[in-house]
């Protein structure tokens, strides 16, 4: 039988407060203007926000990270004792209590190896940030792109964009 991995940050003592406090001081280091959390409960989801304008550009970019928190059902499938299949209700209460620690820890740590990474040119803050960049529909470039994908390991990037009026 194969053995388990266990998740990175599954046990952490950080409390998603203390990581969103972290997440705010590493993103006014890197000199972002703006800084949006919102918790949608019913969605069991956490939407990061941030607003940067890249060194020499007149343009201000918007990105929107997503945390998609573990729902009652999962907790509760999470919370079953091993042998009778019985969810144990302490168990369950103390996962419930515990949603969001450690997708807030992934977060931080995401964010502060990748901030490590743009300074030392590894990648460019653009190339990393793509997928989450806001467009001025609202959407990401991932939420674009991301149904589309087959299009572009099928073809080319430029098939992903419109085409040209005039062209056919």
């Amino acid at each position: 039988m194969a053995q388990q991995r266990r998740k990175f940050a599954e046990n952490t003592e950080v409390a998603p407060e203390k990581s969103r406090g972290a997440i705010n001081h590493i993103l006014r280091i890197w000199g972002v203007s703006g800084i949006q959390w919102s918790d949608l409960y019913d969605e069991n989801q956490v939407i990061l926000q941030f607003v940067w304008t890249p060194d020499g550009s007149q343009t201000s970019y918007m990105a929107k990270l997503t945390l998609r928190l573990p729902t009652d059902d999962q907790l509760a499938n999470e919370a079953r004792h091993k042998r009778s299949g019985k969810v144990l209700d302490s168990k369950l209460e103390r996962l419930k209590d515990r949603r969001g620690w450690r997708e807030h820890r992934l977060l931080h740590i995401f964010l502060k190896g990748s901030f490590e990474a743009i300074e030392n040119g590894i990648i460019t803050a653009e190339q990393l940030f793509l997928p989450w960049l806001v467009g001025a529909d609202g959407r990401t470039v991932a939420e674009v792109v991301g149904p589309r994908m087959g299009t572009l390991v099928t073809s080319s990037a430029e098939a992903l964009l419109p085409a040209h009026e005039g062209e056919s």
